[in-house]
C-alpha cells in the first residue's frame, strides 16, 4: 500500500505529527460516518461520497448504508454504535487502506428540539397556532425520550477516549475539530483515525478537512429553515423553552450521555 505523509499541527501546542494523507485512487479510503441523529449524518455522508465519488449502494441494512467506490473505497453511515462495531468486526475489512471515523457533536439543546420537530414535521411544517400546546407536547416528549440518544460519547468510546470532556476541549482548541490517530491495538477500530466535528462550525473547519482530505467540499443538505419556513415561530418556541429541573437532570445531570456536551456548549457556545 503506498503512502503520502503530510505535516499538520496536532491540537497540543508545539507537537506535530504525521499523518497518511488522502490520494485517490492509490489506496482504498474507507469512511465510518457514526453519528448522533440530526447531527449533520446526511452532509457527511455526501461530503466523503462525493470526495470518493461513491455511487453504488452496496448494502442496506436495518441499521446501515454503505456505499461502494470505484477504487475499493467505501462509505458507510449509521447511527448504531454496538450494531457498527458488530458489523466490522464481523467484516474484518479495516486494514486495507485508511480507515477514518468520522462523527459530530451539537448543542444538546438543539439535538433535542430538532429530535421532538422530526417526529411531528407533517405537523408543525406548516406551524401552529397553539404555541404553547406545542410545548407541552414537547414537554411530555422529553420525559418519554432516551436521555442516553446522544451518542459521541460512545463512538468516543470506542477509541479508548473515555473522557469526553477532555475530547470537547481539545476539538474546541481546533476550532470545532478533533482528530485522533490509530493506535493499532487490535480493537476493532484500532487501525482507524476519529474525526469528530462541531456540528455549528462544519464551514469553518473545512481547512483542517482539506489538509486531512484533499479536495473535500462542504456540501450542505437542506435545513428545516428550508424545507419548512413557516415554522419559524414553532421552532424558535421549542428553542428558547425553559426545560424544568425534572428534564435538566433527566438529560443534563451527573452520569448522563449528554451533561458534558451540555457543560461544553454552556461554556463556549
Amino acid at each position: 500500500m503506498r503512502v503520502l505523509f503530510v505535516f499538520i499541527f496536532s491540537f497540543v501546542v508545539g507537537e506535530s505529527v504525521r499523518i497518511s494523507a488522502f490520494e485517490p485512487p492509490s489506496d482504498p479510503v474507507h469512511i465510518i460516518v457514526l453519528n448522533t441523529p440530526k447531527c449533520a449524518t446526511g452532509n457527511l455522508q455526501n461530503m466523503f461520497g462525493t470526495l470518493l465519488k461513491c455511487d453504488a449502494v452496496k448494502e442496506v441494512g436495518e441499521q446501515h448504508i454503505l456505499r461502494s467506490c470505484p477504487d475499493g473505497s467505501s462509505v458507510f453511515r449509521s447511527h448504531d454504535t454496538e450494531a457498527t462495531e458488530k458489523y466490522y468486526a464481523e467484516k474484518g475489512t479495516l486494514n486495507n487502506g485508511r480507515c477514518v471515523v468520522v462523527s459530530a457533536v451539537r448543542n444538546p439543546k438543539t439535538f433535542l428540539y430538532s429530535r421532538f420537530f422530526e417526529t411531528q414535521r407533517n405537523v408543525l411544517c406548516h406551524g401552529s397556532n397553539d404555541i404553547p400546546a406545542v410545548l407541552a407536547q414537547y414537554g411530555d416528549w422529553l420525559m418519554h425520550f432516551g436521555p442516553d440518544a446522544y451518542r459521541a460519547p460512545v463512538v468516543a468510546g470506542l477509541f479508548g477516549l473515555n473522557d469526553f470532556k477532555n475530547v470537547l476541549e481539545k476539538m474546541h482548541d481546533g476550532g470545532g475539530f478533533f482528530h485522533h490517530f490509530p493506535k493499532h491495538d487490535g480493537v476493532v477500530f484500532g487501525d482507524c483515525e476519529l474525526i469528530m466535528l462541531q456540528m455549528e462550525k462544519l464551514s469553518s473547519v473545512s481547512h483542517r478537512l482539506l489538509n486531512t482530505f484533499p479536495g473535500i467540499a462542504n456540501i450542505s443538505s437542506e435545513t428545516t429553515e428550508d424545507t419548512c419556513p413557516d415554522s419559524k415561530d414553532v421552532r424558535d418556541a421549542l428553542k428558547h423553552m425553559q426545560l424544568n429541573s425534572t428534564m435538566q437532570e433527566r438529560f443534563f445531570g451527573p452520569g448522563r450521555m449528554m451533561k458534558n456536551a451540555m457543560d461544553f456548549y454552556s461554556k463556549f457556545g
